[in-house]
């Protein structure tokens, strides 16, 4: 995978993987969309019985939380700073979609090397979460769940590479996460600590280490560990003044 290609193979690889990245999204957005939708009309159904529930409405028609404060969803675009040293390019959104209750989507790609082609960890990652807060403004301790894809080709300087089957098998899983987020000095902006764990099936084959190197062998094995470790910088869409009064 790390020799020269002709064009015509080139843009075959393209296509074949752009073929497979939006098929792979469309099966985690459904599954986002579908959490979603399952959460939303759980807390519609049980109204008092789900944390975080609307409880009343104001006669301009605004939503309250459970505590009787005024709460509008607000929107969220981030990046992990963390991600950033490794060479990843990576952007995250969240949205919320009722009180105590968020969904996000996080993806992460890098395709270079380490200043040396024996040194590499290019990935093409996507993870969406679906995020419950304890507090009814959606700030401060939040714990989640995640599902998770992930395309990868790693190198570090030893004798071999490992990639995801040929170059189509991604690893998936899922897991949970936990963090805390906190406004900085413009309420827009905030800072945000997360971390989680999760299991993961991979499908992956072992090359020598060096251009063109030869395939070596192939392994099945699922991964148990961190998956996530975020430092966040965010910045905050919609309407502030509905969160006025958010925590009693």
């Amino acid at each position: 995978m790390d020799g020269s290609y002709s064009s015509p193979e080139l843009f075959g690889l393209v296509q074949r993987k752009t073929m497979q990245t939006n098929y792979l999204l469309k099966i985690l957005l459904f599954m986002t969309m579908t959490a979603v939708s399952s959460v939303s009309a759980l807390s519609a159904a049980t109204n008092e019985d789900i944390p975080g529930c609307v409880s009343q409405s104001d006669k301009a028609g605004s939503i309250r939380d459970s505590e009787g404060a005024s709460w509008s969803p607000l929107y969220y675009r981030k990046t992990n700073m963390l991600g950033w040293p490794c060479l990843w390019v990576n952007f995250e959104g969240e949205t919320d979609f009722a009180p105590h209750w968020s969904a996000a989507i996080a993806v992460y790609y890098s395709g270079w090397d380490y200043f040396h082609r024996d040194t590499k960890f290019r990935t093409f990652s996507v993870m969406p979460e679906i995020r419950y807060w304890f507090q009814g403004r959606n700030d401060g301790f939040f714990m989640g769940a995640h599902c998770g894809a992930s395309y990868y080709n790693i190198a570090l300087a030893g004798k071999s590479r490992y990639q995801d089957h040929d170059g189509n098998t991604p690893a998936v899983g899922g897991g949970f996460t936990i963090g805390y987020r906190l406004p900085l000095r413009n309420p827009r902006w905030k800072l945000e600590f997360a971390a989680g764990g999760g299991a993961y099936y991979l499908d992956y084959d072992i090359f020598e280490n060096r251009v063109n190197g030869s395939l070596i062998g192939r392994r099945h094995r699922v991964f148990y560990g961190l998956d996530k470790v975020a430092v966040s910088i965010c910045y905050t869409f919609g309407d502030l003044k509905g969160r006025k009064g958010g925590e009693r």
